[in-house]
């Protein structure tokens, strides 16, 4: 049975997680976890939500992909994420599982 309040305390940062060794290199010194319960990926010690909503909404989201702007609506970032969602497919078993991929950028991933 799955525990509505594990995914919780997961999701808040809160479940037993695990770091991921050496993510610190790669996020420029935060640390990647891996929820013990759930799976949940996440940055438990991470800046605040209006924090990174504005600087995704600021600086990062524009109508076109470029070096220092992004969107899913083009079709490099399409065939990316049909590429991801048929490894994922293929390398795991996924029959009668969900994913949720939380904080989904622009939502397009979530119609793949």
């Amino acid at each position: 049975m799955i525990s509505i309040k594990k995914l919780i305390e997961d999701f808040e940062g809160f479940g037993k997680s695990i770091t991921v060794p050496h993510s610190q290199k790669l996020t420029g010194g935060y640390k990647v976890n891996i929820s013990k319960y759930s799976g949940l990926v996440s940055v438990i010690k991470r800046r605040s939500s209006k924090e990174i909503a504005d600087e995704w909404s600021k600086k990062i989201f524009g109508k076109k992909f470029s070096r220092s702007t992004y969107t899913a609506k083009v079709p490099a970032v399409i065939a990316r994420q049909k590429y991801v969602l048929e490894t994922l497919i293929a390398q795991l078993k996924l029959k009668n599982k969900s994913i949720c991929d939380l904080g989904a950028g622009e939502g397009d991933f979530l119609i793949c």
